[in-house]
């Protein structure tokens, strides 16, 4: 049962809306910064593998965790050169040319970031994804729209600190204020 006088909104300072306002990804210790994606969204997940005892009825008797994953999806709005090198896994770094496809290719590895603020109380919010990689279709359709380009972005494991990570923090982190 709930405390007395708990009804409705508890801490109207903690609602969000709008969108992550700064995205950017550091490649080669250079930070290169990706514009607007609107709705883009941070997913955070955990697999358990849960172990059913031999008693009937039978119960859950031990569970335990499997895997872990961090990721960011969303729609770039501005296509232009770096972004698209970007979201075709290539190195954004380089004179902007031709983005060739199909060749074999080393895979590129990044620094994923994001950071808001919650607008009725102008508090940061932020992750990061320490070993980044795109793990999405590159696509680029027409409209009478704004024309974006989808990104995924997947978290991989970096314990050995090569990105930031470490081994109590090895797909990145998430910080989210304290209720005020």
């Amino acid at each position: 049962m709930a405390a007395p006088g708990t009804e409705g909104t508890i801490d109207a300072s903690a609602l969000i809306v709008g969108d992550w306002s700064e995205l950017w990804f550091d490649f080669d210790a250079t930070s290169y910064p990706l514009g607007n994606v609107p709705e883009g969204t941070i997913e955070i997940g955990n697999e358990y593998y849960k172990h059913q005892g031999t008693q009937l009825p039978r119960r859950i008797d031990a569970v335990f965790l499997i895997s872990s994953s961090m990721r960011f999806t969303g729609n770039l709005e501005e296509v232009h050169w770096e972004n698209c090198a970007f979201a075709l896994g290539q190195d954004p770094s380089g004179t902007p040319q031709y983005l060739y496809i199909g060749a074999n290719q080393t895979p590129n590895f990044f620094t994923f970031y994001g950071r808001r603020y919650r607008p009725a109380d102008n508090k940061l919010m932020e992750f990061g994804i320490w070993k980044g990689m795109i793990a999405s279709t590159f696509s680029l359709a027409g409209g009478d729209e704004a024309v974006s380009v989808p990104i995924e972005i997947e978290g991989l494991d970096d314990q050995a600190g090569d990105y930031g990570g470490s081994a109590s923090a090895p797909l990145g982190y998430l910080y989210i204020p304290a209720k005020t």
